[in-house]
């Protein structure tokens, strides 16, 4: 975070845990942790500020949807689309500083039919995968991720 404001430009993921985590982290560094990280990152001559914003692509594309939609040259007409947000796209919410609602949440589907593909029904979209218990209990989630790959076919 502290490299992304040394060249002013905002911390954009596509990764939606990375996103998580980046945001949570500088939440704890603007409650007070700043004082304590910047004398480790002093020894390599940077600062943390608390000035950059932190967001992901998916984001960055809903918010700027009408000009995505205006540069699409081969709009991704008959092809046919089961969304998954997966849990930390959207929850919980007030880490994610409330951007959209957990259980009702619209970007991804407004950003990929601007792209022209046609959103089929998904009920497992806002599924979790169990990615952050897949060394504890790999067996369960990789059940629980097949559950959700079977569902979008």
């Amino acid at each position: 975070i502290a490299l992304e404001e040394q060249m002013n430009m905002p911390m954009l993921t596509t990764c939606s845990t990375c996103m998580l985590t980046l945001t949570r982290a500088k939440s704890t560094l603007d409650k007070g942790a700043k004082d304590r990280i910047n004398t480790f990152l002093a020894e390599g001559n940077m600062k943390y500020n608390g000035s950059t914003e932190i967001t992901s692509l998916l984001w960055e594309l809903y918010q700027n949807v009408d000009t995505l939609k205006a540069k699409v040259v081969k709009p991704l007409s008959g092809l046919k689309v089961a969304l998954f947000y997966g849990c930390h796209s959207l929850r919980p919410e007030k880490d994610l500083h409330n951007r959209e609602s957990s259980v009702n949440p619209k970007s991804f589907e407004t950003v990929v039919s601007a792209l022209g593909a046609t959103i089929v029904p998904f009920e497992k979209r806002l599924d979790c995968c169990g990615f952050h218990a897949s060394y504890p209990a790999g067996k369960s989630v990789r059940k629980m991720s097949s559950q959700i790959v079977n569902n979008a076919c």
